[in-house]
């Protein structure tokens, strides 16, 4: 902020007041304290000029994130990563695009690559044994099979996890179990999703 020469987080209260927030501003080093346009928890990211809720709005298998300016743009949901091949967003540790004895995984940010992304995968050797994955710790899991399990995968609402040292799919119910006072309780640049029914990360730098 050059009023009081201090660094602050973009998309937070900053040094502001009165409800506005503290965000960027593009070909200039210092941000801004601006009225924020969307305060519902239903809706909380402008999208094309409209209050909107985290999914709905973007294509299969991605979500609105909050740029430093403040402005929501289409990006790969959690769990899932962009291909620019098929221009699609593929679910990561499992084959997806990719030949066998290959699994599809995230990687860094590609560098002049103008598709408005910022979550990139691309497909890696599977160093596990057979039928078998890496998880987020780094170690090797078996990986749940059957058409429960492929439908989940496929399923807007199904999300990996480890369960019973095995990698499985579990549905994850819109609007149920919701701890009160959770969705007030986010940490810096997350915000309540009622579809996943947690906080999830709406903040992407992207650029």
């Amino acid at each position: 902020s050059m009023d009081d020469n201090k660094c602050y987080n973009p998309i937070s209260e900053g040094p502001c007041k009165n409800n506005k927030w503290f965000v960027a501003v593009k070909g200039k080093l210092g941000g801004v304290c601006t009225r924020r346009e969307c305060t519902s928890v239903e809706a909380p990211i402008l999208f094309k000029g409209t209050c909107s809720n985290l999914y709905g709005k973007c294509p299969k298998s991605s979500r609105l994130y909050l740029n430093k300016r403040g402005v929501g743009f289409c990006d790969c949901d959690e769990g899932f990563s962009y291909n620019i091949a098929d221009d699609t967003c593929h679910r990561e540790r499992v084959q997806g695009p990719c030949t066998d004895q290959q699994l599809w995984k995230r990687t860094k940010a590609q560098k002049n690559r103008k598709t408005g992304h910022k979550i990139f995968g691309e497909c890696k050797k599977n160093k596990c044994e057979e039928g078998e994955a890496k998880w987020k710790d780094q170690k090797c899991y078996k990986v749940d099979r059957g058409d429960i399990f492929n439908k989940c995968l496929e399923s807007e609402n199904g999300e990996l996890v480890i369960e019973a040292g095995m990698m499985t799919c579990k549905m994850v119910s819109a609007g149920q179990g919701e701890v009160a006072g959770v969705r007030s309780s986010c940490r810096h640049g997350d915000a309540w999703s009622f579809d996943r029914n947690r906080c999830i990360r709406v903040y992407l730098n992207s650029g």
